[in-house]
Protein backbone atom coordinates (compact mmCIF):
# COMPACT_ATOMS: atom_id res chain seq x y z
CA UNK A 1 0.00 0.00 0.00
CA UNK A 2 1.55 3.34 -1.32
CA UNK A 3 0.64 6.15 1.35
CA UNK A 4 1.36 10.05 -0.67
CA UNK A 5 1.74 12.79 1.88
CA UNK A 6 1.78 16.26 1.25
CA UNK A 7 1.55 19.56 3.22
CA UNK A 8 -0.69 22.07 2.03
CA UNK A 9 -1.74 25.49 2.95
CA UNK A 10 -4.63 28.23 2.23
CA UNK A 11 -4.42 31.75 2.80
CA UNK A 12 -6.67 34.57 2.52
CA UNK A 13 -8.42 37.15 4.37
CA UNK A 14 -11.25 37.94 7.25
CA UNK A 15 -12.57 40.94 8.64
CA UNK A 16 -12.06 41.48 12.33
CA UNK A 17 -13.11 44.88 14.42
CA UNK A 18 -13.20 46.61 11.14
CA UNK A 19 -10.08 45.51 9.61
CA UNK A 20 -8.65 42.75 7.07
CA UNK A 21 -6.67 40.04 8.66
CA UNK A 22 -4.70 37.60 6.56
CA UNK A 23 -4.42 33.95 7.76
CA UNK A 24 -2.94 30.72 6.49
CA UNK A 25 -4.33 27.42 7.19
CA UNK A 26 -2.03 24.11 7.24
CA UNK A 27 -3.25 20.68 6.37
CA UNK A 28 -1.26 17.42 5.81
CA UNK A 29 -2.47 15.66 3.40
CA UNK A 30 -2.46 11.69 3.50
CA UNK A 31 -3.29 10.28 0.26
CA UNK A 32 -7.30 11.88 -0.23
CA UNK A 33 -7.25 12.83 3.28
CA UNK A 34 -6.65 16.43 4.58
CA UNK A 35 -5.87 17.29 8.60
CA UNK A 36 -6.21 20.54 9.73
CA UNK A 37 -2.71 21.29 11.64
CA UNK A 38 -2.41 24.27 14.14
CA UNK A 39 1.10 25.61 14.86
CA UNK A 40 1.28 25.99 18.86
CA UNK A 41 2.12 29.05 19.95
CA UNK A 42 4.64 28.29 23.25
CA UNK A 43 4.54 31.00 26.05
CA UNK A 44 8.37 31.52 27.51
CA UNK A 45 8.67 33.31 30.98
CA UNK A 46 12.23 33.42 30.08
CA UNK A 47 11.63 35.98 27.30
CA UNK A 48 8.38 37.69 28.63
CA UNK A 49 5.99 35.20 27.72
CA UNK A 50 6.73 35.45 23.85
CA UNK A 51 7.88 32.07 21.58
CA UNK A 52 10.90 32.59 20.01
CA UNK A 53 10.94 29.94 18.15
CA UNK A 54 7.15 30.66 16.48
CA UNK A 55 7.67 32.58 13.44
CA UNK A 56 10.49 29.86 12.10
CA UNK A 57 8.21 27.15 12.61
CA UNK A 58 5.61 28.76 10.37
CA UNK A 59 8.52 30.14 8.26
CA UNK A 60 9.33 26.11 7.51
CA UNK A 61 5.71 25.26 6.91
CA UNK A 62 5.36 28.16 4.77
CA UNK A 63 8.57 27.14 2.64
CA UNK A 64 7.91 23.41 2.21
CA UNK A 65 3.82 23.85 2.02
CA UNK A 66 2.08 23.86 -1.81
CA UNK A 67 -0.87 26.23 -2.01
CA UNK A 68 -3.94 23.85 -1.32
CA UNK A 69 -5.94 23.47 -4.92
CA UNK A 70 -9.18 25.56 -4.93
CA UNK A 71 -12.24 23.71 -4.61
CA UNK A 72 -13.47 23.65 -8.39
CA UNK A 73 -17.04 25.04 -9.03
CA UNK A 74 -20.23 23.54 -9.53
CA UNK A 75 -22.85 24.52 -12.21
CA UNK A 76 -25.79 26.28 -11.12
CA UNK A 77 -27.83 23.76 -13.16
CA UNK A 78 -26.31 20.78 -10.97
CA UNK A 79 -29.29 19.51 -8.26
CA UNK A 80 -28.23 18.71 -4.61
CA UNK A 81 -30.12 17.01 -2.79
CA UNK A 82 -29.36 17.95 0.64
CA UNK A 83 -30.55 14.43 1.62
CA UNK A 84 -28.00 12.16 0.03
CA UNK A 85 -24.78 14.85 1.34
CA UNK A 86 -22.44 12.25 3.13
CA UNK A 87 -19.59 13.08 5.76
CA UNK A 88 -16.50 13.90 4.37
CA UNK A 89 -14.98 12.27 7.23
CA UNK A 90 -16.85 9.14 7.37
CA UNK A 91 -19.35 8.78 4.65
CA UNK A 92 -22.08 8.34 6.67
CA UNK A 93 -25.45 9.91 4.91
CA UNK A 94 -25.58 13.13 7.16
CA UNK A 95 -29.34 14.31 9.32
CA UNK A 96 -30.94 17.44 8.17
CA UNK A 97 -30.79 19.55 11.12
CA UNK A 98 -32.31 22.98 10.06
CA UNK A 99 -33.90 24.46 7.09
CA UNK A 100 -33.84 28.32 6.35
CA UNK A 101 -35.49 28.93 2.65
CA UNK A 102 -33.14 27.71 0.70
CA UNK A 103 -30.29 27.04 2.80
CA UNK A 104 -30.05 23.74 4.51
CA UNK A 105 -28.31 22.80 7.77
CA UNK A 106 -26.75 19.45 8.27
CA UNK A 107 -24.99 17.25 11.31
CA UNK A 108 -22.96 14.18 10.82
CA UNK A 109 -23.25 12.94 14.93
CA UNK A 110 -20.50 10.84 14.50
CA UNK A 111 -18.10 13.31 13.77
CA UNK A 112 -19.27 16.08 14.69
CA UNK A 113 -19.15 17.66 11.45
CA UNK A 114 -21.41 20.30 10.15
CA UNK A 115 -22.54 21.39 6.46
CA UNK A 116 -24.62 24.13 4.99
CA UNK A 117 -25.81 23.63 1.93
CA UNK A 118 -27.58 26.07 -0.70
CA UNK A 119 -29.64 24.44 -2.83
CA UNK A 120 -30.62 28.04 -4.76
CA UNK A 121 -26.73 28.48 -6.05
CA UNK A 122 -25.84 24.82 -5.49
CA UNK A 123 -22.80 25.87 -2.76
CA UNK A 124 -21.85 23.87 0.30
CA UNK A 125 -19.54 23.66 2.99
CA UNK A 126 -18.55 21.40 5.15
CA UNK A 127 -17.38 22.88 8.80
CA UNK A 128 -15.66 21.22 12.09
CA UNK A 129 -16.48 21.32 15.27
CA UNK A 130 -14.17 24.29 15.96
CA UNK A 131 -16.07 26.27 13.33
CA UNK A 132 -13.15 25.95 10.39
CA UNK A 133 -14.18 25.34 7.12
CA UNK A 134 -13.01 22.05 5.90
CA UNK A 135 -11.46 22.54 2.67
CA UNK A 136 -13.21 19.38 0.41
Amino acid sequence: MTVEIKLFKRTGTYEKDGKDKQFTNYYLGLNDQLIPIEVKYFPNDKFGGRDPGYQGRVAALNLVAELLPEVPTKEKSQIINPHQITCPKCNKVMRVDDQDGSEFYLACDECDISCIVDIKVGELSFIDSDGNEIPF
